[in-house]
Formats: C-alpha cells, structure tokens, sequence
C-alpha cells in the first residue's frame, strides 16, 4: 500500500473551525494550497496574483494582528531549497506592495517549511506571511509542534 502524501497537519491547528475545515481536507486528500482548489477551502478574497505568489488574508488570523496577509507558492513545494530566487524577488515586491497598502508600521515575514514537527505549519504547501499586531500587543507566531490552542 502506498503512502498517503500529507497535505495538512491537524495537530497543528488552532481553532474547531480550521480544524473541522482541515478534516474535509484529509477526506478529500487535496492540497487546499493549489491554486486549483484554493477557492474550494479558503474564503478570503483573492487579492492578487503574480507568476510565483497568490495574495490573500489569512483566513485564521493569529490574536491580537491587525494585519495578517498570506502569500501561497504557485507550485507545490515545501522547502524554501526548491524556490527560484524570482520566487524571492517576487515574494519581496509583494510584501513592500502589501506592507504600505494595509499602513504595516512594523510586523514581520514568516515563513515556515519542511517537517511540520519542525515547522508547526497546519499546511504543508509553501507559504509566507505578513503579519503585523495591533498597537501595544503581542501577535504570537509559533515555529514547532505543540502549538497552544486559542480559545
């Protein structure tokens, strides 16, 4: 029997929502990254897309971010080794666009990959985000397993 490619890891999650969500995903054994079925998983508008990235808000934003933009790799990678470096340069003219478009007066790119018991990725699919937390707060981005649910 072959193995099952993983797209996500629920373990990962952090709301019922995105879990419930991230069940149907595994039932249909789809990658909810791909440009094909990103409609069919995620609900935020599509905001732009380049030749690498597709631009979208965070369907799950973290607590306390005021801004949380997603960038999704075209392709169906999982490690930053498998990027182009046009993939970067695009990813960087994205996040200066997006950065003085939603007023981020400071915040952070994230980007995780690889081993999701490394990562603490939910989806394994290649992808960055901007994040930037309302004034006077803290937004928590976790790297690694075990991640604290929010409640």
């Amino acid at each position: 029997m072959e193995e099952e490619k993983k797209t996500v890891d629920i373990g990962n999650a952090r709301t019922a929502e995105q879990i419930n969500v991230m069940q149907q995903i595994i039932a249909a054994g789809d990658d909810p990254f791909s440009w094909e079925n990103i409609a069919k998983y995620h609900k935020r508008e599509i905001l732009k897309k380049g030749a690498f990235w597709l631009v979208t808000e965070n369907q799950w934003p973290y607590k306390n971010s005021r801004v949380q933009i997603l960038f999704i790799y075209k392709e169906n990678a999982t490690t930053i080794s498998e990027l182009p470096g046009d993939a970067f340069k695009e990813l960087l003219e994205f996040t200066q666009e997006f950065s003085e478009k939603y007023d981020v007066l400071g915040g952070g790119l994230c980007m995780r990959f690889g081993k999701t018991e490394y990562s603490g990725a939910t989806v394994l699919h290649l992808h960055a985000q901007l994040i930037s937390p309302e004034e006077n707060t803290q937004c928590i981005f976790y790297i690694g397993s075990q991640q604290q649910k929010e409640k």
